[in-house]
Parts: structure tokens; sequence; C-alpha cells
């Protein structure tokens, strides 16, 4: 973020899965938006209370592929006003353009691959959640799976995750991890590149199966057992 137009405090969190409601787009400011991030969000408040510090807000990503960026145009970064997502490139002013960085929407570093960069926000003296986000003026910034369902069944003395997909749009491929805290992940498999349906309503299917002792997690080479994320 910028600094701010008085002295306060932030607080910031960030949080690697969709906010409880993606779905719920604010009519204004113009343009408005057409889909958020279903991967990753920002908690940003004040501790303090409420004051009249304004600032703008920047977002970093460590890889567009696995943010589902695509490239800068179109891309946007979106506030939650408590109803609905709002374009917060577009607050009092709009950028001049969408294809280059623009006071009101200053990009850096990479949109392509497993490039890192920023989106920095207009002016903002609400503060929220936060996500990324495109306008329909060009071509959008998809996810790179429409996800329908993903489960971990204990059967025995394996753990059997399966997952289904309705779309892959350049998806390179997936990544299993597991987890005992949901914080710090360890890979179990790479199961390969993702695969394109061959026609409308065609759902891809997935499934793997792990015996527990790959599940294990060690810890002074002591064995910890509990809950596992996937």
């Amino acid at each position: 973020m910028t600094a701010p137009s008085i002295s306060t405090e932030f607080e910031a969190r960030y949080v690697a899965s969709q906010y409880s409601n993606t779905s719920t787009m604010a009519a204004s400011p113009t343009p408005a938006l057409t889909h958020v991030s279903l991967v990753e969000h920002w908690f940003l408040s004040k501790p303090l209370g409420a004051d009249a510090a304004t600032t703008k807000v920047g977002l970093y990503w460590e890889s567009a592929a696995a943010s589902g960026i695509l490239k800068f145009d179109s891309m946007s970064v979106a506030r939650w006003n408590g109803s609905a997502w709002e374009n917060a490139n577009c607050y009092s002013t709009c950028p001049g353009n969408w294809t280059s960085s623009q006071p009101e929407r200053t990009y850096t570093g990479s949109a392509i691959g497993t490039g890192a960069g920023t989106i920095q926000s207009n002016t903002v003296s609400s503060f929220s959640p936060f996500t990324l986000a495109s306008i329909g003026t060009f071509l959008l910034n998809p996810l790179p799976i429409d996800l329908i369902s993903n489960t971990a069944v204990c059967t025995g003395g394996s753990v059997q995750i399966r997952w289904s997909t309705a779309t892959e749009t350049n998806n390179d491929h997936f990544t299993l991890e597991k987890s005992i805290d949901g914080i710090d992940f360890l890979l179990l498999s790479d199961p390969g590149r993702g695969q394109q349906p061959n026609g409308p309503g065609l759902f891809i299917h997935r499934s793997f199966t792990f015996r527990w002792n790959q599940l294990l997690s060690f810890v002074a080479d002591r064995p910890q057992w509990g809950p596992q994320n996937f």
C-alpha cells in the first residue's frame, strides 16, 4: 500500500482461498466487475477504529498462473463493500485506458506463467476484503479450471482424494499437497498435465489414493498424527 494520508494503523491478512461471496458485483462505480478471484483474497482493516486515512491498496502474486492471471488488460482490484464487489480502480476517476499502467491502476511485474507481479487500486477510504478481479472491456482473466468437487475420504488404511472439473483453460498440471496445520504444505504427488474436456457437459474426474504412511508428518523425527489438509 502507499503511505496513508494521515498517520494510522492497518492490519492485513492473506487468505489462500476464495471469499465467501464471489458472485455479487456492484453496479457502480463503472465499469462494473465481471468476476473476482476464486483462488485468494486479502483482509485489510483498521484495528484502532475508523479514521479519515486514505491510501492505495496493492495486491501481489507470486505466480500469475497460480492466481489465474493471463494478462493485465481488464484486470482490476476489487473491494467488498459489505454486500457486493466494487471496482476499486474507479473511485473518483477511472484509468485513462485499461491497456497500460495508469495512476488509478498501477501494475508491475508479470501477468504470464510463473511470473510475479502487483496491481494497485485507486485511492481507497474504506477497508474490507480485497481481491483480484476483471472487467468486461477486454478478454477476461479466467481461472485455469472450473472445479466442481474436491473430496478426501478415509478408507481403511488409505485416503482417496477425488476431484472433478467442468472446464480447464491453460491448465499446465495439478499438484497434490498435504498439511497438518493448513498453512505449511508438503508435496505428495504431481499427477501431471490438465486435460481438456471433449465436449460441453463432459466432466473430468480424477482420483488418487495414498497409504497413511505416506501422509505422516515428522517433527524432530517423531511422527505427528492428526487431521490432514489436502
